[in-house]
């Protein structure tokens, strides 16, 4: 699910490098690809019917909810005008299509 789940990859990737720099998410990056390749090697895949859809599911929206949550901090403070600016230009991509 490495490659997979981009979301559950970028929850982690952004608290290792705050909590150890850039230097560690190279090294992260290869023995993630190397156990990938190993369990693959090993048809770990296999197990992966033994897992029900509600349970990925419930683990997508978890992710999403932690996702959201981490970009509430982001979004205090700035100036109204920006949303404003925001819906604009959202609303220009809507209406304004070829």
């Amino acid at each position: 699910m490495i490659s997979a789940a981009t979301a559950a990859t970028a929850v982690l990737m952004v608290t290792l490098v705050k909590a150890y720099g850039l230097q560690y998410l190279l090294a992260t990056t290869v023995l993630a690809g190397l156990l990938q390749i190993i369990a693959g090697l090993l048809r770990f895949g296999n197990l992966m019917r033994f897992v029900s859809k509600s349970v990925l599911t419930g683990f997508v929206n978890a992710l999403a909810i932690l996702i959201f949550l981490a970009q509430i901090p982001e979004l205090i403070g700035v100036p109204i005008l920006t949303y404003g600016m925001v819906i604009l230009a959202y609303l220009s991509f809507i209406f304004c299509q070829r």
